[in-house]
């Protein structure tokens, strides 16, 4: 076999599961692909960068030192070029982390460096110093299909000096089709006489044919990933590309791997090339764009194409962009949703405080015996989750505290969206989320009709109370509601919105403490 395919699916495909694979996941992983003709398995990234990812994003000796590795596997890494430069150093190689991940030649045969064509000096630089480690180095240049002829040929002429072992085009935004690649590799040759190998896209469904088409082309490196787990739409599979090239070995237990393990990540992350991938391609646009709208249910289709046709030629990505979309797309749930809010004659108020935990038996039970419409002020606890049906929450600061606990609590929350921080929106899942009309005031202006509320502070308290009223609850029930303690300050405040909501409210007719409350609740 005069070529190699190199299986990239743990670095790959971790930009949907942030490289958390289970470590019992890979060694299975491992050990199939090494029955099959693949001999270079490239399992993530080797980071300095310190983020919240999972393991295989650093894939450090202490991991590795945990996979027995067969012999006929050559295991590998990629970095990022970028994080080996020390950019207040004028671009300087950062040579101390270099030396310190790569120096000990311990696991890993090769290393692959990812850059773009303005890194490419420092690319150079780093493929030296990881050859004079003992490393077979391949460069990796990114967004190929976006260089103009004389930029592919002042490239190829440096990257042939430096002599790495392979040199590889990715297509990274996944536009190139077999007459671009053809052209590409014309140029290349005139300078590179070693070793091509491309990592292809599947934005437009050309990945699989680009790599048949760059075999007949005599490049000798071919990058795939089991079921195509990668970046944005995906990459070559795997599977497909052993099958093409009539590769039998191993096939069998690949495929019966891939299903019992592998199946399940493509239900879970749901890549592949659809019509957005296709129309990021045809406008040059960063697939991981697409692929965060995909993972953010507040995008509608329409709200995708919509941002698509204004981002075209949005070459890398910046996650800063996609925000000031979000926050216009914000402005489309901004309609009243009043009448999606439906509660009984009798509701029951709830706060998080302790007293709410003191009395927790006898309010459930009182919930259980009465079956009231429960509102949260802000999100509850854990005892009494799955007896709330809705919180209600209109305070920023507060929203930003407690923005984990909307992450994982399936409760509705009522809020009024245009009085809320549009960065703070943007975090939030927006389906979890009713919003209402409500408008606040510097004065003392405490007000409720149709559907209509005015606040004279960002009170959620205040908020729960006017949308009884609007609702026409008969009997409101508190509990939780201590009344400040330690603070006469607050309690005035709250004592005022009693004082205000007594004073105009019609249809609730008693309001009754289910425990010990120091504010005023009635006239």
């Amino acid at each position: 076999m005069n070529y190699q395919i190199l299986d990239c699916t743990f670095r790959d495909g971790g930009y949907y599961n942030n490289w958390e694979y289970p470590l019992s996941l890979a060694k299975k992983y491992i050990s199939v692909v090494s029955k099959t003709d693949i001999k270079f398995v490239e399992l993530g990234f080797r980071s300095i960068n310190k983020k919240n990812k999972g393991l295989f994003w650093y894939t450090d000796d202490n991991l590795l030192k945990k996979l027995f590795i067969p012999k006929n596997i050559n295991l590998g890494v990629m970095i990022n070029a970028s994080d080996y430069i020390i950019q207040s150093k004028y671009g300087d190689i950062d040579k101390v982390n270099l030396k310190k991940n790569f120096y000990n030649k311990k696991h890993i045969y090769f290393v692959r460096i990812a850059f773009h064509l303005k890194e490419i000096k420092y690319a150079l630089k780093i493929s030296n110093i990881l050859k004079s480690y003992g490393y077979f180095v391949g460069l990796n240049l990114m967004q190929i299909s976006r260089l103009k002829i004389k930029e592919i040929e002042f490239a190829s002429k440096l990257i042939n000096k430096a002599k790495p072992d392979v040199f590889y085009i990715a297509d990274s935004l996944g536009v190139i089709n077999i007459k671009l690649l053809r052209k590409i590799n014309k140029t290349i040759r005139k300078y590179w006489k070693g070793q091509l190998g491309i990592h292809a896209h599947d934005n437009l469904k050309f990945a699989l044919k680009n790599t048949l088409e760059a075999k007949k082309l005599g490049f000798t490196w071919f990058d795939s990933t089991i079921l195509g787990m990668g970046r944005g739409p995906g990459n070559v599979k795997t599977e497909s590309l052993l099958q093409a090239l009539n590769l039998k070995k191993g096939r069998k237990d690949l495929n019966k791997f891939i299903k019992r393990f592998f199946s399940k990540y493509l239900k879970i992350y749901n890549w592949g090339t659809n019509k957005y991938y296709k129309l990021s391609a045809k406008k040059n646009i960063h697939p991981t764009y697409v692929q965060e709208m995909l993972s953010d249910d507040r995008y509608k289709p329409k709200d995708i194409i919509f941002v698509l046709n204004k981002i075209k030629k949005s070459y890398f990505y910046n996650p800063n962009i996609l925000n000031n979309f979000k926050n216009q797309i914000l402005l489309n749930f901004n309609k009243n949703n009043f009448n999606k809010i439906k509660v009984k004659k009798d509701v029951l108020l709830i706060a998080n405080t302790k007293d709410l935990n003191k009395n927790r038996k006898k309010i459930i039970q009182f919930i259980k015996l009465n079956n009231p419409t429960v509102l949260s002020i802000n999100p509850n606890n854990k005892f009494f989750e799955k007896f709330v049906n809705y919180n209600v929450a209109c305070n920023d600061i507060r929203i930003y505290a407690d923005l984990k606990k909307y992450q994982y609590n399936k409760i509705k929350t009522i809020i009024p969206f245009r009085n809320i921080d549009k960065n703070l929106l943007s975090k939030l899942n927006i389906k979890k989320f009713i919003n209402i009309e409500c408008n606040f005031n510097n004065d003392d202006n405490y007000s409720f009709s149709n559907n209509k509320i005015v606040l004279p502070k960002k009170l959620s308290t205040a908020l729960a109370l006017a949308i009884c009223e609007i609702k026409q609850v008969k009997n409101l029930f508190l509990a939780g509601f201590e009344g400040y303690k330690k603070n006469q300050k607050k309690r005035n405040e709250m004592n005022k919105i009693f004082i205000k909501f007594n004073n105009q409210k019609k249809f609730v007719k008693k309001i009754k403490p289910l425990t010990k409350t120091l504010y005023r609740l009635t006239k």
